[in-house]
């Protein structure tokens, strides 16, 4: 049984726990009349460590580097920092963005669930969005403009918050690091989620952004053809298929598909870190050049129409695929991907470091 809701926390009026995992918890909550003013909306997240942790030096650490690490960080990809402090019994707590709608992995397991493919031009638009708010992060700078790069290294399908107005942002810093106390992590610790995970991660080595790029690659890839790329049932099965980075044409799950956007995908997946694309923009560039050239019906209007079709979906009202301008979300196809096993992520996303 879960503990009790509290009233509030730091001041913020809570309305109810949204999300939690091993160390924290989210709760949706309204911000102070004069906050409320300041930050232009009457409803935040807030997350707290989980009571076993919240004594503990070295979480409080970990929170307050996510907190320093979001606070620099001011992206319309980003999903943004409010505010950092400690409530009266001692806990530390974030105030984050509440960012109203699905996150990617909903949204694969909705249209999976319901047998359909998410429409490539939807799925592209997400994933160039999620790059922006990476490249960001990759190119951080502080306040005295040096810089300073973040590795997120947890990029997956539920770090990718996508909203009702169609924007996607880049969520949950809580494993990210500044790439100069990064190169490597702990011996024998792999940080992520393993499905997600860059060779060099499986094989504990050194990262820098360009994992991002690895991680980012894996997400869009699923997208494109309904079907886990590297997840397997077994964990350790799993990151032995990261590490051999080995990854079937998509054109066998997506027929059809511009050879432009196979391009990419190809760089973006390769095992060598060197052979991927140097930057996120370049590879965000890349997706936005064949949208373009295809003429795509994208950004927030058709994304918007994913998550309402979802949320919809969600609701019980099952539908074949909102149309926008004659533009289907969705596009029908066998779905041979082994299931997720998963239950729907909350709406916005923990921030766990």
């Amino acid at each position: 049984m879960s503990d009790p809701v509290p009233k509030e926390i730091g001041g913020y009026a809570i309305e109810g726990r949204v999300g939690g995992g091993g160390m924290a918890e989210v709760f949706r909550a309204r911000p102070p009349p004069d906050f409320i003013e300041a930050i232009g909306c009457d409803i935040v997240a807030v997350k707290t460590l989980l009571p076993a942790y919240a004594k503990e030096a070295q979480f409080r650490e970990m929170f307050a580097e996510e907190a320093e690490i979001s606070t620099s960080l001011q992206h319309p990809n980003v999903v943004e920092l409010f505010d950092f402090g400690e409530a009266a019994d001692g806990s530390l707590f974030l105030v984050m963005e509440w960012v109203d709608g699905v996150d990617l992995g909903q949204v694969l397991r909705s249209y999976r669930r319901r047998r359909l493919r998410l429409h490539p031009f939807a799925a592209c638009s997400i994933i160039e969005q999620a790059l922006r708010g990476l490249h960001a992060a990759h190119t951080r700078v502080d306040r005295d403009g040096v810089l300073h790069p973040v590795v997120h290294r947890d990029v997956s399908p539920a770090n990718i918050l996508v909203s009702r107005a169609g924007a996607a942002k880049i969520a949950d810093f809580g494993l990210a690091r500044p790439l100069d106390r990064v190169r490597r992590t702990q011996p024998g610790i792999v940080k992520g989620k393993f499905a997600y995970l860059a060779p060099e991660q499986a094989f504990d080595r050194a990262v820098d952004p360009r994992t991002d790029l690895f991680a980012a690659g894996i997400v869009l890839w699923e997208a494109l053809a309904s079907r886990h790329l590297f997840r397997r049932d077994d964990d350790l099965q799993t990151v032995l298929l990261v590490r051999q980075a080995k990854v079937p044409d998509i054109r066998r799950f997506a027929p059809g598909l511009d050879g432009r956007l196979v391009h990419a995908l190809t760089r973006a997946l390769q095992a060598d870190p060197k052979r991927r694309y140097p930057t996120a923009q370049h590879f965000a560039d890349d997706i936005a050049a064949f949208l373009e050239e295809q003429e795509a019906i994208t950004g927030p209007k058709l994304v918007a129409a994913v998550v309402r079709d979802v949320l919809r979906a969600e609701a019980g009202v099952h539908d074949s695929g909102i149309r926008v301008s004659g533009e289907s979300t969705t596009s029908r196809g066998p779905m041979d991907g082994p299931p997720t096993g998963t239950a729907p992520i909350p709406l916005v996303r923990r921030r766990i470091a």
